[in-house]
């Protein structure tokens, strides 16, 4: 549009510059009309081709600014695309900004769950081993009964019997979380259990062990009152 507008000036610069010589031309002429008629016949011939050069310069004139105003309507119609290209940018930032506060939004409720379920197994963990320790001290309590394991409670139920001849005893499949879904281990464990607590206990006869055994049940099944956590016990090995 600049190169344009410089044309355009130039070629009115050129018709003004024409426009001047001839009336200089036509001057002379009148000057010397009175005593030199050929000179102002020649004159006016001059005057007339510079006439013809002025209407083409005219005719140039005009298609220059013919071309500036297209090129002003190009510019304008440029500068409208350029605007809605920048709304439509700020639309979609917008609109990205607005999918990141979701996501970020979308992390703090995980985080929040994520810190909830870690405070309930917490509790429930405790709860265990609440249950499982209230248990091992009614069995203390009992004459003639002693818990041979160190704190009297192991994290896993066990059986009297093994196929490898350096064990006495084995995992009891049946009351194991870990194989309840596995069919050969024909689990017996309730809906909801996912912890086995087991009570070693050695006594002098029998009974000792029998009323050792429900001494703990009945304090386990105690603490258990104030939570939800499934109670389950397996029958006792020997």
């Amino acid at each position: 549009m600049i190169k344009a507008t410089n044309a355009a000036s130039a070629t009115a610069d050129a018709v003004i510059k024409a426009t001047n010589a001839a009336s200089a031309t036509a001057t002379a002429a009148v000057r010397a009309g009175a005593t030199a008629p050929a000179s102002l016949s020649a004159a006016v011939a001059v005057a007339t081709a510079q006439g013809a050069n002025l209407d083409a310069v005219i005719s140039r004139a005009l298609a220059a600014t013919a071309d500036l105003s297209a090129a002003v309507l190009a510019q304008r119609s440029a500068t409208s695309s350029a605007s809605s290209a920048v709304q439509a940018d700020h639309a979609a930032t917008a609109t990205l900004e607005a999918a990141v506060q979701n996501a970020r939004s979308a992390v703090v409720g995980l985080d929040s769950a994520i810190i909830q379920a870690h405070a309930g197994t917490a509790s429930t963990d405790a709860a265990i081993r609440t249950s499982a320790t209230a248990g091992v001290r009614a069995v203390e309590r009992t004459p003639g009964v002693i818990t041979t394991f160190p704190g009297g409670v192991a994290g896993s139920g066990s059986k009297a019997g093994s196929r490898y001849k350096f064990s006495i005893a084995s995992t009891y499949e049946k009351f194991c979380p870990l194989l309840r879904d596995v069919p050969e281990a024909n689990s017996q464990l309730p809906t909801g259990v996912a912890s086995v607590m087991e009570i070693i206990m050695n006594g002098r006869d029998q009974q000792a062990i029998e009323l050792a055994t429900q001494a703990a049940i009945a304090a386990s099944k105690k603490r258990m009152l104030s939570s939800t956590i499934t109670f389950a016990m397996a029958p006792p090995t020997a």
